[in-house]
């Protein structure tokens, strides 16, 4: 799908992930834990540009419940990729018409009953 036409570059990163240990990197990285919701189904999916000013990755999630800490000093904003996003927020339903800001210190609960395709960007001086 989003992922099938693009081609790793100097400036765009692709990895993918065959099951959730591969996976477990990333999450540390970003002080997060997921637990999947559909194992034999995993597939997940990222895509790294890194512009002077910013960090952005579009994913491929899972079924999963993963639960956050965000530190973004500088802000950060998740979009949807698709026109059927269905995951669950802090107890709030939302689908592709919202987004998500966040800024601070942010502890976050998202569920996700299946994948998703998001986008998520935030300054390259306060992210990794």
């Amino acid at each position: 799908m989003l992922f099938d036409d693009l081609a790793p570059s100097s400036a765009l990163q692709l990895i993918g992930f065959s099951d959730i240990d591969a996976f477990r990197p990333i999450e540390t990285m970003e002080d997060a834990r997921s637990i999947p919701l559909d194992i034999p189904n995993f597939a997940a999916a990222r895509a790294v540009v890194s512009l002077p000013a910013c960090r952005i990755i579009m994913m491929r999630s899972f079924a999963r419940i993963l639960d956050t800490a965000y530190r973004m000093p500088g802000g950060m904003v998740i979009l949807s990729m698709s026109d059927d996003l269905q995951v669950n927020f802090k107890g709030m339903d939302l689908d592709a018409r919202f987004f998500v800001a966040l800024r601070g210190n942010d502890e976050c609960h998202f569920v996700e009953p299946r994948t998703n395709h998001h986008a998520k960007s935030w300054p390259r001086k306060f992210g990794q």
